[in-house]
């Protein structure tokens, strides 16, 4: 199917409201926030050690300097103040998806959410998931840096279904039930890793998944694909000759990709008689149905 299928029916989800996007680290990084990988380093050099595990790293840190320690370690990377949002992030909140899910832990989307006036809820935990009381949600799957219920070392993620029951099983009806987009995963990223399980273990009939990349790789796509995600190559689909190769290419990308989601399809096209027409309307006034009084 070329780039162009795809992207029809990523526009035709968000019409029908079933696009959710799925946030993850890289999404973060052009605000000079770190990705998993940064962060690591910097644990590894206090902990003077040549493990590579991920997850076991923040573990030992963990144990090593305790609980207290180990939180304001990770803090001290995602500061809330001074953060400028880019225009990845107002255009990603402008397209108004169904949900919104991340594992990062940072504010970044909340301040996007707040600067676009959107209508979302925001959940970190269970309890604002029950509480939550709009069709729309931010869902911070692994918590977030300022409560400090963080999933990141070992076993936070061994333990994840006793501490976020409600939460997982929230995120796994998403994914069964709407077209996801998954923006800021690297091929190796460990977070990726576990939710492609979760798409693969649930139904076969599902709506499709998307991951967006910048760079190719077959023996991965051919991965992803049997767990039932499609690769979305757009390294060459938006040539930009006078930006060098790197974040501000990779940021450059994603503002075309969601800028062509944000093309409206013209509803308005090949009306033929008053039904069609009265469905026009019906399917424009769709971005209000929080407003009542407007449908």
């Amino acid at each position: 199917m070329s780039y162009k299928s795809h992207l029809e029916r990523i526009q035709e989800a968000k019409n029908d409201n079933k696009l959710v996007f799925f946030i993850g680290s890289g999404m973060s990084k052009n605000v000079g926030l770190p990705d998993w990988g940064e962060l690591i380093d910097e644990l590894k050099k206090d902990l003077n050690t040549t493990e590579e595990d991920y997850l076991k790293i923040a573990q030992l840190y963990f144990l090593e300097f305790g609980e207290y320690e180990y939180i304001k370690k990770v803090k001290s990377f995602f500061p809330s103040e001074n953060i400028v949002i880019q225009n990845t992030h107002s255009l990603l909140v402008k397209l108004f998806p169904q949900n919104i899910i991340t594992t990062n832990w940072d504010i970044v989307i909340e301040k996007a959410i707040d600067n676009e006036m959107a209508l979302y809820d925001v959940v970190r935990n269970d309890s604002e998931l029950i509480n939550t009381t709009s069709n729309r949600k931010l869902i911070k799957m692994h918590g977030d840096i300022e409560v400090g219920n963080i999933v990141f070392k070992e076993d936070d993620y061994l333990e994840y279904s006793q501490k976020f029951p409600l939460v997982e099983n929230y995120v796994k009806s998403i994914l069964s039930t709407n077209t996801v987009i998954f923006l800021g995963y690297s091929y190796n990223d460990i977070n990726l890793k576990y939710i492609t399980k979760w798409i693969q273990s649930s139904s076969k009939v599902r709506p499709p998944a998307y991951m967006f990349v910048s760079k190719e790789d077959k023996i991965q796509e051919k991965y992803f694909n049997n767990h039932g995600i499609s690769v979305l190559n757009i390294s060459n689909k938006y040539p930009f000759s006078n930006m060098p190769s790197g974040e501000k290419k990779k940021t450059f990308e994603i503002e075309c990709f969601l800028k062509n989601i944000l093309k409206a399809r013209n509803n308005f096209a090949n009306i033929h008689d008053e039904l069609e027409l009265v469905n026009a309307f019906y399917n424009l006034f769709q971005n209000f149905e929080q407003f009542d009084i407007v449908l």
